[in-house]
């Protein structure tokens, strides 16, 4: 009887440890950008909710490690793991694996989480002061930051809402054209962007600050803006200069810097809307260029040919519909069509 007991039991506890797994999360961590390993550091689980990771500590060569214990249904969600770093001397810091899918991953590593440094009075270091977007696991953002207009005194400024809500709608309209290609060949779409916006303008920071805030906010992409006022002999002008910072899909590889100069714009036409819908064409570019980086990433590392298809269409799509002269500049489109090609190749 108890034998029968036992084994009853046992049908129901066998298949909950068969289909429990484990998924080990680790990584280096460094003083910002000096490659000092960052020991003593606090590392805790954000993301996935609900699992009782606790926290682990960094040692003597900055590496951490965490292990997940996952059942079947923790295994399937779709998000990727997020950590915050916390320690003396450095600046609370999340990072988000992007490259980990719970799903399938039996282990996910960042290269390398380089943490910002303190200034010497303590406060929070010039790379990150002002507002910092958290993009949520998952999903694919950019980050804009007020464009700043010289001298200060000019008449006119730049509704930094109203311009990127209006620039996401552009953005995504493109993207959803872009797709009708990849839907004729039922290879899916590749998703939709969002524009985060922060308080801090960047165009005079350092690339190093940009890049800093676009790993602390999961960003793809880095854009900051400035723009001259001058009184010509046709009447009060404002020329545009852009800066597309497009942050690399792992962090050992360097962003790529995009700088779009855009003609002076008569005061009179100089707003928000007509901004946006002047400078989409390029912004339309180096956001897919941006989303494809990272979506080309992650199927070459997952073996995705499907993904490796869904990307190549998009970005042969966008090359078919520029013009000749166009054509000369997107240097970035001819290399990603090559880095697929090469990845398909058998």
């Amino acid at each position: 009887m108890m034998l029968n007991k036992a084994l009853f039991l046992l049908a129901f506890v066998v298949p909950l440890i068969c289909h429990a797994r484990e998924v080990a999360v680790s990584g280096v961590a460094t003083l910002g950008s000096t490659g000092r390993p960052a020991t003593g550091v606090n590392v805790t689980l954000l993301e996935p909710p609900g699992l009782l990771a606790g926290s682990v500590k960094t040692d003597q060569q900055g590496r951490f490690r965490m292990n997940l214990h996952l059942t079947e249904d923790q295994g399937l969600v779709g998000r990727s793991v997020a950590l915050r770093f916390e320690g003396h001397g450095v600046h609370p810091i999340n990072i988000i694996y992007r490259n980990c899918d719970l799903r399938t991953a039996v282990r996910c590593e960042e290269e390398l989480v380089a943490l910002p440094l303190l200034e010497d009075d303590g406060s929070a270091p010039n790379s990150v002061i002002g507002n910092v977007p958290q993009i949520p696991a998952g999903e694919y953002g950019l980050v804009l930051s007020p464009y700043e207009i010289v001298p200060p005194s000019s008449r006119r400024k730049i509704d930094t809402g109203l311009f990127a809500s209006t620039m996401r709608r552009a953005i995504n309209a493109h993207l959803t054209e872009l797709g009708a290609a990849a839907d004729l060949q039922g290879i899916g779409r590749l998703p939709l962007l969002d524009i985060y916006t922060t308080d801090r303008p960047l165009a005079r920071a350092s690339l190093h600050a940009r890049r800093v805030l676009g790993e602390m906010s999961g960003a793809i992409a880095v854009i900051a803006g400035q723009g001259q006022w001058a009184q010509e002999p046709a009447g009060e002008s404002i020329a545009l200069v852009t800066d597309f910072l497009l942050m690399p899909p792992t962090p050992t590889e360097n962003p790529l810097f995009v700088e779009i100069k855009d003609p002076s714009t008569p005061l009179a036409r100089f707003s928000s809307l007509d901004l946006a819908d002047q400078l989409s064409p390029l912004w339309k570019r180096y956001s897919l260029v941006a989303l494809a980086e990272w979506e080309l990433e992650r199927a070459i590392r997952t073996g995705d040919r499907h993904a490796m298809d869904r990307v190549y269409v998009y970005v042969a799509e966008e090359r078919n519909r520029l013009s000749g002269a166009e054509k000369a500049r997107a240097a970035e489109l001819r290399g990603l069509l090559k880095r697929i090609d090469k990845a398909r190749s058998p």
